[in-house]
């Protein structure tokens, strides 16, 4: 991953960003299905690239892994969050995000969310 950053077209760090969006689109459970309210989305995307004309989105975690942590595990607790970012990355480059990470300095790897 680090070759590719080095190699990309361009580098991304810290973009700040917000982004208005329908509750229902955020929350998925049945009860959400017709609010209508929208939701203020706000965050910072730790870094992205360009590739080919698409974008590698990337998200460093520094937490620990307490107890039974796995790369699976923390892939579904950021699973929401991740997602959200990509729209928000896409919306605002109209560019298409082929691969979003996930870097754990924990487990010393780069973990792809599918």
């Amino acid at each position: 991953l680090a070759k590719r950053i080095r190699n990309a077209d361009n580098v991304e760090q810290e973009k700040r960003f917000s982004m208005l969006m329908k509750a229902s689109e955020i929350f998925t459970e049945k009860e959400y299905e017709f609010v209508e309210d929208s939701v203020m989305i706000n965050g910072i995307i730790d870094c992205f690239f360009e590739e080919n004309g698409q974008i590698v989105l990337i998200d460093y975690k520094n937490n620990r892994l307490w107890g039974q942590k796995t790369a699976d595990t923390l892939k579904k607790q950021y699973e929401i969050q991740m997602k959200l970012y990509k729209k928000a990355l896409e919306k605002a480059t109209g560019k298409n995000v082929k691969e979003v990470y996930l870097y754990s300095f924990a487990l010393g790897k780069a973990l792809l969310m599918e």
